[in-house]
């Protein structure tokens, strides 16, 4: 089995590989990548400037134009999250590449069954193939995979510390945590929800495992480079004013605003959205591993209106919101449910691609980024109120149903 695993891999590297060999060379991977191999192999800051016109040479054989809409290849990335990548600076581009797509893969197949434990759901094979294939082959997927977006390995690294924190590793929980947040794919209000619902329950190694690896990786950072905070920032504005159109004393808030309505509606959405989160996670205490799990879920899916610059890579997050839709489909039809989940995926698989060619093929179309959200959300809603329709002070407890 073992054998057949690591043979499996190698047909994911070896397909990856001959992909990238005739696709273009642009994808997310390729300014950490040009920043590492800069670092590592010609001694030179991955911040500077010769870093990032050497990172423009290799996509147009040229300094970029950036007035045309050709990528400035700034590092954005704090150095932390650098040092994550250093290792695939030390490999050809091609190469790096197609391991990080393969690894994107695996964690995406992982990711189904991380949500699958964290909701205790056991579904058949069948559905859980189907399940599997499904975050492989929809759109947020697929666009993870083909631009090699390093930042989906943080966001599975956020899903794991989860399951950890559930089957009460916490320490463990903790340090993955902090790890996840130095790659810069910490979901920030999960992050606060956790820690504020682990001190309540007493449960303090997470708080002390998230805050040490942080400190460590930023101490790290430092260390190597004590200066690099300054000039981090100064590539991040470098990247606003390029990307976005946004300097330091422009009074235009315009590049904040995710959605398609005025800059007043979209903050007012976000503080709506934050008041409703905290009073979830204020009912939530003391309320048992059932709720806490329901509303560590709903923070998640819901933290996708809080983000500046939404990606649909960052859908890997709503794996385990739909694992415990399922599982609530499951205790409340049993195997009824079966048709639910297969009806539900294949309206998400059709609806990835659909609203996509659809928008113009644009990555960050309102309704594809936030589609798939509404509708989950609109389904957690549901299973809130089946669970504690008796009164908000009754516990969410499962009525399992076991399936044959």
């Amino acid at each position: 089995m073992l054998l057949g695993l690591f043979a499996l891999i190698g047909v994911l590297i070896f397909v990856n590989i001959r992909f990238v060999k005739t696709s273009p060379l642009w994808s997310e991977l390729l300014t950490p990548w040009n920043a590492a191999n800069q670092w590592l192999k010609a001694g030179k800051d991955p911040y500077s400037e010769a870093v990032r016109l050497h990172a423009q040479e290799l996509l147009y054989n040229r300094p970029a134009v950036i007035d045309s809409g050709e990528h400035g290849c700034q590092l954005a990335l704090p150095l932390p999250s650098l040092l994550l990548l250093l290792p695939f600076g030390l490999l050809p581009y091609e190469l790096a590449r197609a391991l990080i797509m393969s690894v994107i893969e695996i964690c995406l197949v992982l990711s189904v069954i991380v949500g699958v434990f964290f909701a205790e759901w056991k579904p058949r094979w069948p559905l859980f193939v189907m399940l599997a294939g499904f975050s492989v082959l929809w759109f947020p997927g697929i666009q993870a995979i083909v631009s090699a977006n390093p930042r989906v390995l943080s966001l599975f690294l956020q899903l794991l510390s989860l399951l950890f924190l559930k089957q009460h590793r916490d320490l463990a929980a903790g340090l993955l945590a902090g790890l996840a947040l130095a790659g810069l794919g910490a979901v920030l209000p999960l992050l606060v929800y956790l820690s504020i619902w682990t001190i309540k329950e007493k449960r303090f190694n997470f708080l002390f495992g998230w805050l040490a690896a942080a400190a460590v990786m930023t101490g790290l950072s430092l260390l190597i480079q004590p200066q690099w905070t300054s000039v981090w920032l100064r590539e991040v504005l470098r990247w606003l004013s390029e990307e976005k159109g946004f300097t330091p004393v422009s009074t235009d808030l315009g590049f904040l605003n995710p959605y398609p309505f005025s800059i007043t509606f979209s903050i007012g959405l976000a503080a709506f959205v934050l008041v409703y989160l905290f009073s979830e996670w204020k009912l939530s205490m003391g309320k048992g591993e059932t709720w806490f799990q329901w509303t560590a879920v709903m923070t998640l899916l819901l933290s996708q209106f809080l983000t500046f610059f939404p990606t649909t890579s960052s859908h890997l997050l709503l794996l385990p919101v739909l694992s415990l839709v399922f599982a609530a489909g499951a205790a409340r039809w049993g195997r009824s449910a079966h048709w639910f989940t297969a009806v539900l995926l294949l309206m998400l698989l059709a609806g990835s691609w659909g609203l996509f060619y659809l928008g113009g093929n644009v990555e960050e179309s309102f309704m594809l980024f936030y589609g798939p959200v509404i509708l989950l959300a609109a389904a957690m809603m549901w299973i809130r109120w089946w669970k504690i329709r008796g009164g908000l002070s009754l516990p969410m407890d499962y009525v399992q149903i076991p399936e044959e």
